[in-house]
């Protein structure tokens, strides 16, 4: 990174290592929309053929969501992190790809 992209925190205001921590998180935040139609069809496809794997292979592999705009990145430092338990989604993303 650098220098300029060294912003304060995002949650408290304060330099990115006030608290002594050599670490920080550096987030990006995206916002969609679920896309109805293509959720509709592709449940309808799944209830047709009684196997959401099967109906995944012949569905026309379409969005489910829209990406609205408005992605934002943010610094957050350690202590935030910890307080609004910012250091437990790379714990949850693991797991959530272990499934």
């Amino acid at each position: 990174m650098k220098q300029a992209e060294l912003t304060p925190c995002a949650l408290c205001g304060k330099g990115l290592l006030h608290d002594n921590h050599l670490d920080f998180y550096r987030v990006t935040v995206e916002r969609h929309i679920v896309n109805g139609r293509a959720v509709q069809r592709q449940h309808g496809l799944e209830l047709m053929l009684g196997n959401h794997f099967l109906a995944a292979v012949m569905g026309p592999d379409e969005d489910m969501t829209v990406e609205l705009p408005g992605t934002k990145t943010a610094n957050i430092c350690f202590d935030c992190a910890v307080e609004y338990r910012v250091v437990q989604l790379p714990e949850a993303l693991n797991k959530e790809g272990d499934e």
